[in-house]
């Protein structure tokens, strides 16, 4: 069993808060604000502040980096075609 001090110490290893999210996404708060009402985010409510586990922002922000680089391959194939 953890105890109090543990326990939070615990949970903020393993959470990040709203305005942390933003910053490792590099969108602003409110979009994530936006993202856990939508679930696409799954929040937890410690100690009257909202936090994200670190491994479903990773998840999220890896699944958004492979949609961003294939939207850039695919635009610039579609640029490429138009030029020749």
């Amino acid at each position: 069993m953890y105890s109090c001090k543990e326990e939070k110490k615990r949970i903020l290893d393993e959470y990040i808060d709203i305005l942390g999210a933003g910053r490792r996404l590099k969108i602003h708060p409110d979009t994530v604000r936006r993202l856990t009402k939508e679930r696409k985010i799954p929040p937890f409510k410690f100690a009257n502040k909202w936090l994200i586990d670190k491994k479903d922002l990773e998840r999220l922000a890896q699944s958004h980096a492979r949609r961003t680089k294939a939207n850039e391959q695919s635009d610039t194939s579609q640029y490429s075609d138009k030029v020749k």
